[in-house]
């Protein structure tokens, strides 16, 4: 385990404390989104961490600091990533922080409070709590099991608020769980941290200019891609 990914698990750890069931919500934007005020405090506090601990890199979080011109040292933070499911009582949720230094990213560590899991991925490979992790590439394209972070849906068009979690997606498909994930997102904090991970579970990475797809192999991504429906 490098420096990097025993810090961003400790600050993970830290996070999980502020966790409670008296909070706050708003509406983020008239799709329906919403934000909780442990969203903005939890960020407060791993940005307090990360500024101590390394001072010269930017940081790039979903609430409070969105752009970060053109560094190459900085870290990512989805506070809560599903704050919808967090907000309704679902266990479907996740902290997600990675570090990338000098364009690329080294450390990724997702935690998955309400299943009592931390997930992290560093040089030395893919991480569950200790135990490494890979993909599951040998299960057969056609009765694998494919998840959605919300964008791309064979289902109707006009239901847009889905029982997932991207935090979860990632996990679950390096650690074999899923055979792939596929994310319409452009937002680094959305999914720098999970497809490091499964890059490093040893899975594939197929991005085109609307959506990426993180999958077990080649096949599996190719599947998923041909199979689907904008919303």
């Amino acid at each position: 385990m490098t420096n990097e990914t025993k810090f961003l698990i400790s600050v993970c750890r830290s996070a999980e404390k502020l966790i409670s069931k008296n909070f706050t919500m708003q509406d983020k934007d008239n799709k329906g989104d919403i934000v909780t005020c442990l969203d903005v405090e939890i960020e407060k506090h791993i940005v307090s961490k990360m500024q101590k601990k390394y001072p010269t890199f930017k940081i790039l979080g979903e609430e409070l600091n969105t752009t970060i011109g053109d560094a190459k040292d900085y870290f990512t933070i989805d506070p809560i990533d599903g704050t919808i499911n967090f907000a309704y009582g679902l266990p479907m949720w996740g902290i997600m922080v990675a570090c990338v230094r000098d364009g690329k990213t080294v450390s990724s560590v997702i935690s998955l409070p309400r299943f009592n899991e931390i997930y992290y991925a560093d040089e030395f490979g893919a991480f569950c709590d200790g135990n490494k992790i890979q993909v599951n590439s040998t299960h057969p394209v056609e009765k694998s099991i494919f998840a959605s972070n919300n964008f791309f849906l064979d289902i109707d068009k006009k239901y847009k608020r889905m029982f997932a979690n991207a935090a979860v997606n990632y996990c679950w498909v390096a650690n074999g769980s899923l055979a792939g994930v596929v994310s319409g997102t452009r937002n680094p904090w959305s999914y720098i941290c999970g497809r490091y991970l499964i890059e490093k579970a040893g899975g594939y990475i197929l991005k085109t200019d609307d959506y990426i797809v993180m999958a077990s192999s080649k096949p599996h991504a190719e599947f998923i891609s041909g199979h689907m429906q904008p919303i």
